[in-house]
Parts: C-alpha cells; structure tokens; sequence
C-alpha cells in the first residue's frame, strides 16, 4: 500500500534532501508576476533563492508566454496602486489642514483656551513631515517600478 500511494506519505529526511538536490524545479505564470507584486526586499530573497537552484529550473513556453502577456498590466496595476496610496494620503493632508485653519479661530476665543489645546496644534507639524515622507516613499517606488521593470525588457 505505501508503495501505491507514496505520494501521500510524508517524506523521510534522505528522501527530502534528495529532492532538494535533485529536483526540477516547474514555475507557473502568477509565480513570475508575484516579483512585481511583492516587496522589493521579498523580490531580492526570490532571486536569492533562485540563484541557488538556476540550473535545475525549467520555464516552459507556455509560462513564459503568458508571463509576457500579462506583465505589463500587472506594473501598471501597482503603479496603480501607489498613485491611489498617494492620492489618500494628499487627501488627508488636506484634512489636516483643514483642521490647522481651527487654530485661528480657537485662538480667537481666549487666551487660556487656546493655551490648554495649543501642544495638539503643535503635533500636527510632524503629522505633516510623516505624510511627506510617506509621499515621497511612494512616488519613489513608482519610479522604481517604471525604471526598474519597464527597462528590463526593452
């Protein structure tokens, strides 16, 4: 029986290393697309891992092909994707301001009022810095996204 059905049977630790030295090793499609899906540090430890078993790595066409086919929408997808991140994150800049402009008229109302609230006015300085880190991470991965993979293949 077990020689039937081995394949259900959990691997022993010989037939395990065997496989890892051995093995071919068959890709499909959404595995190439997940390098633009993921984060570039998860995308160097894929290509890490890669290098090690390169030479027992079989494409077939098939993949390939469809890898090709679709790329480019997946790029455009993330960049998508960072320009709406931006575009959330301008937009509650934009609220934060809108609650900046409260500072003045509080600071209308009295002396002692304004005083007791003033610190939470002053906090929304680094609010802002956060949010134009944010930004500029975000408009940088794009660029890295159009440098890196648009070019890659041209």
């Amino acid at each position: 029986m077990k020689n039937l059905f081995s394949w259900k049977l959990p691997l022993s630790e010989a037939d395990f290393a065997e496989l890892w030295e051995k093995a071919t090793f068959v890709f499909d499609t959404n595995f190439l697309l997940d390098f633009y899906r993921v984060s570039s540090s998860t995308s160097d430890d894929y290509f890490r891992i890669l290098e090690h078993i390169k030479d027992r790595i079989w494409l077939p066409y098939q993949v390939a092909d469809e890898f090709f086919e679709r790329r480019e929408k997946i790029i455009n997808d993330e960049k998508k994707s960072f320009q709406n991140a931006i575009s959330i994150v301008e937009d509650w800049k934009k609220e934060r301001k809108n609650f900046n402009s409260l500072k003045g008229r509080i600071s209308q109302v009295g002396r002692i009022v304004f005083s007791e609230i003033e610190v939470l006015f002053d906090q929304q300085e680094s609010y802002f810095d956060a949010v134009d880190e944010v930004t500029k991470v975000l408009r940088e991965k794009i660029e890295i996204l159009e440098k890196n993979h648009y070019s890659s293949f041209q």
